[in-house]
């Protein structure tokens, strides 16, 4: 498990739970990093981004790790402005409610709860914006979300192995003169020297 896929699940705690049935008011409106809107939209929406990792090691010579991915989700909601600033007390209760229509979704998330050990923390913080004929409101969601790494999760990615350096082919004696390098590191993990070339296949 990986801080990129916790935050996936995240996501996905926040999107249908059936066809058009959403957790909360912002129904598809939840954006990520790269699909953020770049105009206004409607209102409310939800954006959401990893903004930070930490690692503890668990034990000395292992790869085990605690990590902690935080997490950022920001709401933001509007209300028309009214009388008596009527706008600004219903805008508070917009913020509120899909403030905790977030939470109850990230908490009761199976998928999520599945691959983490705890959520730390989550900080809140609200803005309001009563200006003009719109109130605007936001709260920005902090979570700290910890889990588990071990040395599965640091398996290189599948590919080839590498034959050729600048064209040339690094297995034989020749190629590897060619090279212009002085060292060598061959795929078991053993590094060699010009010196060593001669050992090669050729």
């Amino acid at each position: 498990m990986t801080s990129p896929a916790i935050f996936g699940l995240v996501l996905a705690a926040l999107g249908p739970s059936a066809p058009d049935v959403y957790p909360t008011d912002a129904g598809d409106r939840v954006y990520a990093p790269g699909d953020w809107p770049t105009q206004p939209g409607q209102y409310p929406i939800i954006k959401a981004r990893l903004i930070g990792e930490q690692r503890v090691s668990g034990a000395r010579g292992n790869l085990q790790f605690t990590t902690t991915a935080a997490i950022r989700l920001i709401a933001e909601v509007s209300e028309a402005a009214s009388i008596e600033d009527l706008g600004r007390t219903q805008i508070e209760a917009k913020l509120w409610r899909i403030k905790r229509q977030v939470e109850v979704a990230v908490m009761n998330s199976a998928e999520l709860w599945r691959s983490i050990q705890q959520i730390t923390t989550m900080r809140a913080q609200f803005a309001f914006d009563a200006e003009g004929a719109t109130h605007l409101a936001g709260i920005q969601l902090d979570l700290d979300v910890e889990f588990f790494e071990s040395g599965e999760d640091f398996d290189p990615p599948d590919g080839e192995p590498i034959e050729l350096i600048a064209g040339h082919d690094t297995n034989s004696a020749t190629g590897f003169a060619n090279c212009g390098w002085s060292t060598l590191v061959t795929e078991d993990g053993a590094v060699l020297t010009d010196a060593d070339a001669g050992n090669l296949t050729t």
